[in-house]
């Protein structure tokens, strides 16, 4: 049988907050880390990749017997948006990745809009995703904090 687990994480232009989940599940997920772009000004762009300080980091494990292949997908907006006005964000490869191990050495690369597939994960051991992005803004946005949805569904 097939567990499904879903969290939706709400990306605020400077900040990445987390939503709870339910204790009683069998995969547990841990944001350790903010996807903050910082400040940005009209016009320019800023891209955050995975090793940055401000690509956000994310740490789950399963606690089901054995070893269990695992199934991750992300929902990712294309807009961030406030009072109507977008800025187009964008997730690929290089802004993508994940390790057994918190550090920079030995992270694989993944394409966050396609299924990522990690075989025979043990039981209690921490899996690590970093995911960083790009924004390009315009000239004439309103100033302020602009949002949007990120949802991440882990299947065993």
């Amino acid at each position: 049988m097939e567990s499904v687990y879903s969290f939706i994480l709400r990306v605020i232009f400077a900040l990445f907050v987390i939503s709870t989940f339910n204790a009683a599940q069998t995969a547990f997920i841990t944001k350790t880390s903010d996807l903050e772009f910082g400040d940005v000004f009209m016009g320019h762009s800023k891209e955050i990749t995975d090793t940055d300080i401000g690509a956000a980091k994310f740490m789950f494990y399963h606690t089901r017997w054995f070893r269990r292949n695992v199934s991750i997908r992300f929902a990712l907006p294309s807009y961030l948006e406030n009072a109507g006005d977008r800025i187009p964000i964008e997730f690929n490869q290089t802004h993508s990745t994940w390790s057994y191990n918190d550090q920079l050495g030995g992270r694989t690369n993944f394409d966050p809009y396609s299924r990522l597939r990690i075989n025979r994960v043990w039981f209690y051991t921490p899996v690590y995703i970093w995911l960083g992005g790009k924004i390009t803004t315009t000239q004439g946005l309103t100033p302020g904090e602009y949002s949007g949805n990120i949802i991440i569904t882990i299947t065993y």
